[in-house]
């Protein structure tokens, strides 16, 4: 089983999302983060996006299964170059753009091993935590050199990739309040404005009205 470089495991980043700002407690949710990670990062952007909402368990069998290649990864970004597959009509991705990155799966799962630990640290109940925030972002490409033909030397990059997972109490999670909307009797609305606009067909001036002609 593939485990994280912990050479960058002293790298400590700001997390891109406070969950404080949006009423939930600090003490009912657990993060994890992994940075400067030698894994693609369209691959991580989108494997990340896939497992955004889950439950803790429900992420890490739906991984273990794409590692079986009894489930895909949707591609709904970065989709050039992706293949098309008949199994992403159970996911219903359009195009059927699926894959199976199995590198990037392996370090999710690596993360979300460290997550249940911190939540198990911190005496969250693992089984109710929810995959909340899922942020990756592009970290400096690592630079090596091809030797070309005709004594020429290209560049031979590595997109790397920081990752961060915060979860989050289900029961702690507060509603989106819903919108209530009320009418405002004086507003003009556009199909009343236009109405306003419409020239009405006939109502002229009445016969008596009419002025006569001079021969």
């Amino acid at each position: 089983k593939r485990t994280l470089n912990r050479g960058h495991s002293l790298f400590i980043m700001k997390y891109s999302r406070d969950l404080t700002e949006e009423g939930i407690d600090e003490s009912k949710t657990c993060k994890t983060q992994a940075h400067h990670v030698r894994n693609h990062y369209k691959n991580s952007r989108e494997v990340g996006h896939a497992i955004k909402g889950m439950k803790v368990g429900a992420a890490v069998s739906y991984l273990e299964a794409v590692l079986e290649f009894k489930d895909a990864i949707p591609f709904k970004r970065h989709t050039g170059g992706c293949g098309r597959k008949a199994m992403g009509k159970q996911r219903k991705v359009s195009g059927s753009h699926v894959g199976f990155p199995v590198k990037t799966c392996q370090i999710y799962l690596d993360l979300l091993t460290n997550l249940k630990a911190n939540a198990e640290a911190k005496g969250l109940d693992v089984d109710s935590l929810v995959l909340r925030h899922v942020s990756t972002q592009r970290a400096p490409k690592t630079r090596r050199r091809c030797f070309r033909a005709h004594g020429r030397i290209a560049p031979f990059m590595a997109s790397n990739a920081h990752m961060s997972i915060i979860a989050v109490d289900e029961a702690s999670i507060v509603p989106k309040a819903k919108k209530t909307f009320t009418a405002n009797p004086d507003r003009i609305t556009l199909a009343k404005a236009r109405t306003n606009k419409r020239i009405r067909v006939g109502g002229g001036l009445e016969a008596s009205e009419t002025p006569a002609i001079e021969a």
